[in-house]
């Protein structure tokens, strides 16, 4: 082809990326679910709350927040090892460090999102393309189609936002420079492997980094053997070295090069409760049944649109696995290769359906073959259908295969007739095998009433298949295939693939990435150095406050376990439904008063405005015990009504509607004090509660002024309203704050530090020896910012410093400039022991053995310069 063929090519898959994702780019959308949002305080007070497009994408803003906080720290200069806005803090490099994310340092936080997806497709698409092109020396345009297959395929859409969509991105790069290192086996090969792996497990899941790696493997075994199988196994042995050599050396310094994201990682896994993973099963596999998605990808019902995903056991993302139905035909197709000397793509298409079908067997079929990849490390506890970027990967690879068939058809190792026949040969036995699970499916979806749904929700891959058909069937009457022919393949494939990704994409309105409200700011200026915010888990959404710059012991993290056994303690249940495993969630029952918040430093507790104020109630009486009778009042524009504030103040009133509006705003002003709640699809009978901060008004008679932006029908006893008082409970440790868009609750006797006399470090009991308790003593902190914690302590006996923050290794202490050693405080906190006198204390963090590997990572990145430069040997004629 000539130079502008290949400028052609490239300008129609950066099209199709464009216009794939022109809402996000066009700055108008966001490709971020935060209408999740919308039920959340505070921004539920200025957003209308409903159904989520896609619920299940709540992961994404987590993702998102934390590459947000990080490059507004790179952007700083505030870069730390030690990020202590979640929980006890984590290291920064916990989240790994894509280089897909670069988009987030130049471009504004809510746009940056839809440059990395675009770029992912591309990246993605570029790399399968290069693997066709220059691997296998394929036409342009059977890259192109194969980009096509692979960048908008179901697992990079599907996940998209998430890490496994960065590992899919440059899974190609590692086949494609394998396939080279195999060609020609010069030192230099080793180079684009390396990056391959460094950037696979930068990306952050390295299960499905080890899967492609796995796989990738497979087929350099395969292909060694197909290139050098015929010849005697001496020859078989020294040919397979050298590639063998280098490939390994390429896997080791791509490994040395990123040695201090790998050992943050590991010490991550390993100091925290991952227990949980043991429980699960030894085969994780989807279902057989799944297997549908590969051609239909709503069989089961959808993430966000009508019907609903209606399977148990898993959801949409983790079962779907489309890859098209017209691309499927087209790796079909691929198998018109011939068998013969020289034809290396006949053996390379027999590989590839290997790794295809290795893929889905361990994702879809399991089985002993995946009990056995599961039991090895990194692979078990978490779901092996993850893994299957591998089938996407080969199948998108077929289908630029079976395109270049078609191309190739004249030639006399191509066999289009065969392929067909093999090919119905297969779909035949393959439906004939899947018939069972085809006709259960068919009942449960009537059952389910969504059969005739699901079945219009299918024309698209039908359509295309049909499509797809044809063309084959046209190309194996022509002598010659032009250019649009091939032009119909590209097409059929591109509006498949962007028809089903345009429909699963979620954006939303760019106004909607505002994170930030009034409440974050008044919760910014009550938290005092060091505290966090803890709450109700539809307050706050966890790990936005990497973004809103305030500190949360909530997070979607794992947990260590005695930061586990307190939440259990604060909220029985915290890590099932709603929360998850590695979410906690506290619900409007949960214990705000725990004495172990202390010690964990939460100065605040946040509850949504329907969260019933803490407090004790008092009742107004009621007719069934003292012969008063029931009736009602209306309320219209202002009343005034009489109350006796108790003894310990007052934190709120709840009134009795009966059928309320479907939304209203209730205001109660008692002399200084004025409390405010938005109120929506509240039932008749229902009791409203409206917070107030008046703990401080003195007991007695008052009078409450109470007004509603619509009339309201009040429950009365005796013609008074039912209106019960809720008052602060005896030392319960809350001060109530703020009310409005979200309840604040102060906890006076957190605290970030402090010191406990006469104990060292193994001998302090929070329960006894809390910030909160009587013999404990405050300290001077002066910094407690990312890695460094500085403060001063002046005693007359000795004792223990207790910092609130995970004693993760790495945390390093001086006292007085001496060195002094960290230990774990009731498997909670960090403890220094300290001696009598006025000590200057210093905690700092870096990761272990910082030093070695630096030195690691700048040999291996000084190796792979002199591979690449000093390997300048001319490359072998074709």
């Amino acid at each position: 082809m000539t130079d502008w063929s290949r400028r052609a090519v490239v300008a129609i898959f950066v099209g199709l990326t464009l216009l794939f994702f022109w809402r996000p780019l066009s700055g108008q959308w966001s490709l971020l679910p935060n209408d999740l949002l919308d039920n959340a305080a505070p921004w539920s007070s200025e957003r209308t709350p409903g159904r989520a497009e896609n619920p299940w994408l709540s992961d994404t803003i987590d993702v998102h927040s934390h590459f947000v906080a990080l490059s507004e720290d790179a952007r700083s200069g505030d870069l730390s090892w030690w990020d202590r806005s979640l929980t006890g803090g984590i290291p920064s490099l916990k989240a790994g460090l894509s280089p897909l994310l670069l988009p987030y340092l130049l471009l504004p936080a809510a746009y940056a999102p839809g440059v990395v997806a675009a770029l992912r497709v591309l990246v993605a698409g570029g790399f399968l393309a290069g693997y066709l092109r220059r691997g296998l020396g394929t036409d342009r345009s059977a890259a192109l189609v194969g980009a096509v297959a692979y960048g908008f395929t179901g697992y990079l859409v599907g996940w998209a936002s998430w890490p496994q969509s960065n590992v899919a991105a440059f899974a190609p790069a590692l086949l494609w420079s394998v396939e080279s290192l195999l060609s020609e086996p010069r030192p230099r090969r080793a180079v684009p492997v390396a990056g391959a792996i460094a950037a696979l497990y930068l990306s952050n899941f390295p299960l499905a980094a080890t899967y492609v790696v796995i796989a990738v493997a497979l087929y350099a075994v395969a292909r060694l053997i197909a290139l050098h199988g015929a010849r005697p196994l001496h020859h078989v042995a020294r040919s397979a070295l050298r590639p063998t050599i280098w490939g390994v050396a390429g896997v080791a310094l791509g490994m040395a090069a990123i040695s201090i994201y790998l050992s943050e990682f590991t010490t991550y896994l390993d100091v925290n409760d991952t227990s949980y993973r043991d429980a699960r099963p030894a085969d994780s596999s989807t279902g057989t049944r799944f297997l549908l998605t590969l051609v239909l990808p709503w069989a089961f019902g959808s993430a966000h649109q009508m019907p609903a995903f209606w399977a148990d056991g898993t959801n949409w993302i983790e079962a779907q696995g489309y890859v098209g139905a017209s691309v499927l035909l087209l790796a079909l197709l691929a198998l018109a290769y011939r068998r013969g000397p020289g034809q290396d793509l006949a053996a390379t298409v027999r590989i590839l359906w290997g790794i295809a079908i290795f893929g889905m067997w361990i994702s879809y079929v399991g089985g002993p073959l995946a009990e056995a990849l599961q039991s090895l490390p990194l692979l078990g506890g978490n779901s092996i259908g993850r893994s299957r970027v591998v089938t996407h990967l080969a199948v998108a690879a077929l289908a630029g295969l079976g395109t270049q068939a078609l191309i190739d058809r004249a030639d006399d190792h191509v066999d289009l007739r065969r392929a067909i026949r093999n090919g119905a040969i297969v779909a035949a036995v393959a439906g004939l095998a899947f018939s069972p699970w085809l006709v259960d499916w068919g009942r449960e979806a009537r059952a389910r009433g969504v059969l005739q749904t699901t079945i219009e929700q299918a024309w698209l891959p039908v359509l295309a298949g049909i499509a797809m058909i044809v063309t084959i069937a046209v190309a194996v009457r022509r002598e010659q295939i032009g250019p649009a022919l091939i032009g119909s393949v590209s097409l059929i494939v591109s509006v498949e693939l962007l028809g089903f990704g345009y429909s699963v994409i979620t954006v939303v309105d760019a106004d909607e990435g505002r994170y930030e409200t009034a409440s974050h700011e008044l919760v910014r200026d009550l938290l005092e150095p060091g505290e966090r915010l803890a709450g109700d888990g539809r307050t706050f959404w966890a790990n936005t406050n990497q973004i809103t710059g305030h500190d949360d012991v909530r997070g979607h993290l794992f947990y260590p376990t005695g930061w586990r056994q307190v939440f259990e303690e604060v909220q029985p249940g915290a890590f099932a439904s709603p929360g998850t495993i590695t979410n906690p969630w506290f619900g409007p029952d949960a214990d705000a008063s725990h004495p172990a918040l202390d010690a964990l430093a939460v100065g605040l507790w946040a509850d949504s405005p329907e969260t019933p104020v803490r407090g004790e109630v008092f009742e107004a009486p009621r007719s069934d015990v003292f012969g008063g009778t029931h009736g009602q009042m209306v309320l219209e524009g202002r009343t005034e009504i009489e109350i006796e504030i108790p003894v310990a103040g007052l934190r709120g009133v709840s009134i009795h509607l009966d059928n309320p509006p479907s939304i209203f705003e209730l205001r109660v002003v008692v002399g200084d004090v004025i409390g405010t709640r938005t109120v929506r699809n509240a039932a008749t009978g229902q009791r409203i509660g409206i917070p107030l901060a008046g703990e401080h008004l003195p007991p007695g008679p008052r009078t409450i002024e109470l007004s509603s932006s619509e009339p309201l029908v009040i429950a009365t006893t005796d013609g008074e309203p039912d209106l019960w008082r809720i008052a602060p409970v005896v030392d319960d440790g809350l001060r109530l704050v703020a009310t409005g868009a979200v309840t604040l609750y102060e906890r006076p006797d957190a605290a970030a530090a402090w010191f406990v006399p006469g104990l060292l470090p193994d001998e302090v009991d929070l329960d006894l020896h809390g910030p909160g308790a009587a013999d404990s003593q405050s300290v001077e902190l002066r910094t407690i910012a990312g890695g460094r914690v500085d403060l001063v302590v002046d005693t007359d006996e000795p004792g223990t410093i207790v910092v609130s923050q995970y004693a993760f290794p790495g945390w390093s202490a001086t006292v007085g400039g001496d060195s002094a050693s960290i230990d774990e405080v009731d498997g909670l906190v960090t403890g220094v022991a300290i001696e009598p006198g006025r000590h200057d204390v210093v905690l700092t963090y870096r990761p272990q053995r910082l030093g070695m590997l630096t030195l690691l990572t700048a040999a291996a990145l000084i190796v792979l310069a002199v591979l690449w430069f000093a390997d300048r040997t001319q490359e072998r004629p074709a």
